[in-house]
């Protein structure tokens, strides 16, 4: 029989949503033993942090602004390792069915795999990672489109009741906010803002009192981050060498992965990363640029404070930021770092890079900035609005409602 004629549709076989009703001997993750998941991990943290080093040497190093001693673009703890374990049992999977045309049904959402440039080392909310992969190796696989699956997505995280979402606010930030409207303070002194949590405006509305005055940039910065022309001048340009960076990594380590599997798996990887690093390196200098003119507008101001700047988002700014000297003060970013291993894995992707103060909610995650950064850390406690519940019992009583 010919092996068009013989087709094998892999999502028909096996489900790879973590929502299935089937056994777990149908779950394309049966495919690799459990037990197997923690050696993979190790082995891909170890593999990139040579990896890390290399594309820091080669591209960033004397030639960037951020905070620690080296700069790392790939995280073993997400994407990178996702990919690699999908690999084995695209593999797997190809083993067993060689003989066939395997198909791999996907809606057209799950074919847009990731944004150039602008997310780093991250896939799109939909994307299918093994069609991801499997579209590097379109003699081995067959990936069919579906069309669109016509759902409407709508992210929505503000809470739509207006009591609901103030009643917990510190009754100083209105006042603060009122006064300022009104110019009733004389500003001595201007700081920068950026991005917002409930312990910044809390600090804000203290400072407002003092009479500095802060003045958010978010929106300035956002307009030449988020400009597309910006991700229409990438050119992948730098892709053969970092693909030959992860390719030789892998093969110096002797993974458990043949060569067609290694080599599209390596391809995806250095896709992403090659349009991060150019991505990165262009926007730098008109981001730069409008921080500088920003300085100057507003009397040299040289303070910013910020919720965590994370991300290659995050780290762009701070590169802009510290290239004009100015200081960042951020605090931490979610509540749990210090109480779990994730927090330490994570920590060189987050405040760590991008923070010159950290301002952290608990003695155990200021123990864990002092021991993996080189920022100041100052334990500073929980914002009020989280602390202090009011009209608990009513609050209560409409989120059950709501529900």
């Amino acid at each position: 029989m010919n092996k068009k004629d013989n087709k094998f549709y892999l999502f028909d076989k096996y489900s790879h949503s973590p929502f299935s009703k089937n056994g777990e001997d149908t779950h394309l993750d049966s495919l690799i033993d459990y037990h197997d998941y923690n050696d993979i991990y190790f082995m891909i943290c170890e593999i990139y942090k040579n990896v890390n080093i290399k594309l820091f040497n080669k591209y960033f190093k004397g030639d960037y602004n951020y905070l620690g001693d080296t700069l790392d673009l790939i995280d073993a703890n997400r994407l990178s390792t996702n990919l690699y374990v999908k690999s084995l049992i695209l593999e797997k999977v190809y083993n067993l069915h060689s003989e066939k045309d395997i198909v791999l049904s996907v809606y057209d959402e799950e074919l847009d795999f990731y944004q150039k440039g602008i997310n780093g080392l991250s896939a799109n909310r939909f994307a299918n990672h093994y069609a991801w992969l499997a579209s590097k190796l379109d003699k081995l696989f067959n990936i069919k489109n579906i069309g669109n699956i016509n759902i409407d997505y709508e992210k929505d995280v503000l809470i739509k009741n207006k009591f609901l979402r103030y009643i917990n606010i510190d009754i100083k930030v209105f006042v603060a906010a009122f006064l300022k409207k009104i110019n009733f303070f004389s500003v001595k002194k201007n700081i920068f803002t950026f991005t917002s949590s409930e312990l910044t405006r809390e600090i804000v509305a203290n400072l407002t009192i003092s009479g500095i005055a802060n003045i958010n940039i978010r929106q300035e910065l956002n307009s030449i981050y988020y400009d597309s022309a910006y991700q229409e001048k990438l050119t992948n340009i730098h892709y053969n060498d970092i693909y030959k960076i992860i390719l030789e990594s892998f093969e110096n380590y002797k993974v458990p992965l043949s060569s067609e599997f290694l080599k599209s798996y390596c391809s995806v990887i250095a896709e992403v990363i090659s349009y991060n690093i150019e991505f990165l390196k262009i926007i730098a200098i008109p981001l730069r640029k409008k921080v500088n003119d920003l300085k100057h507008t507003y009397n040299n101001s040289n303070i910013c404070l910020t919720n965590g700047l994370f991300g290659d988002y995050g780290l762009s700014i701070a590169d802009a930021l510290i290239h004009h000297n100015i200081k960042i003060i951020s605090n931490e970013h979610g509540l749990t770092t210090g109480n779990n291993l994730a927090s330490l894995y994570n920590i060189k992707f987050k405040e760590a890079r991008t923070s010159h103060v950290i301002l952290s909610y608990t003695n155990s995650s200021k123990k864990l900035f002092e021991e993996n950064t080189q920022a100041e850390v100052i334990c500073i406690g929980a914002p009020n609005e989280t602390k202090k519940i009011k009209l608990f019992n009513l609050q209560n009583k409409m989120n059950k409602y709501r529900l």
